[in-house]
């Protein structure tokens, strides 16, 4: 007796998956694309908005609770070292001078009042060459963004 088949073999075929798939992907990798750039986006956009102060000791003693006041916030930058120098990102948002609080190498406390005046929008870099006991020099290099 002779066995014969009395239906087709089934094929299995995965391209019509594989193209039914396929928008989804690209919807995929496109709202990726979006996601990535906006994050970019937003983070370039913080950077450009940010004001850096920059403390220079040049004197012969450390400053010890060295705060940097302005009208809207005090940045607290710590011990800065004889010859050191410290950091701190901030917005300008009023008119105003930089002022600089510190304990000296003896613990008295001391205020200093720059010559710098920020103005709302300014981004940049100030450097501020401080001694013991007075500011030294001031380098200002800012302008005022557009963006807010």
């Amino acid at each position: 007796m002779s066995s014969t088949l009395d239906y087709e073999p089934q094929v299995f075929d995965d391209q019509p998956q594989q193209e039914s798939q396929r928008p989804y992907r690209l919807a995929f990798v496109a709202l990726a694309f979006i996601v990535f750039f906006f994050l970019v986006m937003l983070g370039a956009g913080s950077t450009k908005t940010e004001l850096t102060i920059e403390l220079r000791n040049r004197g012969d003693q450390p400053m010890r609770n060295v705060v940097v006041r302005l009208p809207d916030a005090s940045r607290v930058m710590g011990f800065l070292a004889a010859g050191g120098e410290r950091s701190v990102r901030t917005r300008a948002t009023r008119n105003a001078p930089v002022q600089i609080e510190y304990l000296d190498g003896r613990g008295r406390l001391r205020n200093l009042t720059t010559s710098v005046r920020l103005q709302p929008g300014e981004v940049g870099t100030v450097r501020i060459d401080l001694s013991n006991t007075r500011v030294l020099r001031v380098y200002k290099e800012t302008r005022v963004s557009t963006r807010s």
